[in-house]
């Protein structure tokens, strides 16, 4: 969960949400029409806008990102509509949040917007730049629009419910029944399962005032061998991947005490909550205890951005980004941390140019607030191209970190909702033994 700054009256860019609408309801999900506006405190043109660590009451979901230019005169709001946005029912951990949006009729939305600014030649100058990304902040709540009222309510809420039964009866009967009817889905239960780590970043910080910053991050992690195993760098550094919190240090605002982050992994299936009040158990191995230790992490690949979460006026600031071959590391656990025996994973011999009709992703929708730490299993397309993999229809933040596995073997690395990192290149920038 990323800090949600206000933006303050003078930033540069304001987004706001004018109105959220129930579009449709499926067996799969529900879709929303959005529409949004943007205030500029001077005329420019957004290029594009993209999205990143979008949730909607709590629940994370993917937004395309507005490729359409859109020319923004000084202090007048612009709306623009999102292209459609869809919440399946797959990515979400429990239906509650969404039969309880859509019985209360109200939403808010978290998340970050990079707009691509066209700036005029005087900023241009002072900023030492053609071209700004700039993220901007959205935090707010408006009521949910229902077209068809009292009944479409109901009907909508009785939808959810019923789907939501049957997500859970696939879920649970995923290993005794998929499993069972598939060579490669029994392969994959049984050999890719106990690679499968959840990992939780978990970071405070301070300006020595009394105020303070609390930044967790969740993805998935995954064993290569008995004792290494490859997570995102942005679970071991995720003050890097976002922009208000990296102003912040870079300005002095903000401080990373020594003891301020720790690294927390469970092993999949492993007790993560106790039953009665909640509390985390011993079961987890944390890089504070020297459970764990980081073995190598590549030179970081970072963009610049225009942070205007925390100051007033536009702050530089350089980001990680997540769809880069740096956005990875590799880790091992610390000698006598007993695990399950694994097989060393091995590059598999893929073409340099092709397509899969189904790759299998693992995913902790339920993160660290399930008792255990229970994986899922979604399936998609892909296309590899060069060192990048492009999925063919999005995934959730959940699944950051896992495994793309193919019938031939594991493939690449999941970094954001649309793209993993081939495997072979990974192994060759964290200089992994190739078996």
């Amino acid at each position: 969960m990323s800090p949600s700054p206000k933006q303050t009256e003078t930033a540069p860019v304001k987004i706001e949400i004018d109105k959220v609408s129930l579009a449709a309801v499926s067996r799969e999900g529900i879709q929303l029409s959005v529409w949004l506006s943007m205030t500029a405190s001077q005329g420019t043109k957004a290029r594009q806008i993209s999205f990143e660590n979008v949730h909607l009451n709590g629940m994370p979901f993917y937004v395309a990102p507005v490729t359409t230019p859109l020319t923004l005169r000084k202090e007048q709001r612009i709306p623009f509509p999102l292209p459609n946005v869809n919440i399946y029912y797959r990515d979400l951990a429990s239906m509650n949040p969404l039969a309880q949006m859509l019985s209360e009729g109200q939403i808010r939305l978290d998340g970050t917007a990079k707009v691509d600014l066209e700036l005029q030649w005087f900023t241009r100058f002072i900023l030492f730049a053609r071209n700004v990304r700039l993220a901007v902040n959205i935090n707010q709540a408006v009521r949910l629009d229902l077209p068809g009222g009292e009944m479409m309510r109901k009907g909508a809420i009785s939808a959810v419910e019923a789907a939501g039964k049957v997500i859970e009866t696939a879920r649970s009967g995923l290993k005794t029944g998929l499993a069972l009817t598939s060579p490669w889905y029994r392969k994959l239960w049984r050999e890719s399962v106990p690679k499968l780590l959840l990992a939780q970043a978990r970071l405070t910080l301070g300006n020595g005032t009394g105020d303070m910053v609390s930044l967790e991050c969740t993805g998935v992690g995954f064993r290569i061998s008995q004792r290494q195993f490859l997570l995102t760098k942005q679970l071991i550094e995720p003050w890097k991947f976002n922009p208000d919190v990296a102003a912040a240090i870079d300005r002095g605002r903000l401080k990373i005490g020594s003891k301020d982050f720790d690294l927390w992994v469970w092993p999949a299936s492993s007790k993560q909550q106790e039953a009665k009040d909640g509390s985390f158990s011993d079961g987890a191995l944390r890089l504070s205890r020297g459970d764990l230790r980081i073995v190598r992490e590549p030179t970081d690949e970072r963009e610049t951005v225009f942070s205007a979460g925390l100051l007033h006026g536009i702050e530089r600031v350089r980001v990680h980004q997540r769809a880069a071959s740096a956005n990875l590391a590799l880790l091992e656990f610390a000698e006598g941390i007993e695990l399950e025996p694994v097989e060393t994973t091995r590059i598999g011999a893929e073409k340099a140019e092709m397509a899969w009709d189904e790759l299998a992703v693992f995913r902790f929708p339920g993160g660290s607030n399930r008792l255990n730490a229970d994986p899922d299993l979604a399936f998609i397309q892909g296309v590899k191209g060069g060192t990048r993999i492009r999925l063919l229809s999005p995934v959730d933040a959940s699944a950051f970190g896992s495994p793309l596995i193919s019938q031939g073997g594991v493939v690449g690395i999941l970094q954001n909702e649309q793209s993993a990192l081939v495997l072979e290149e990974a192994y060759r920038i964290l200089k992994v033994k190739a078996y």
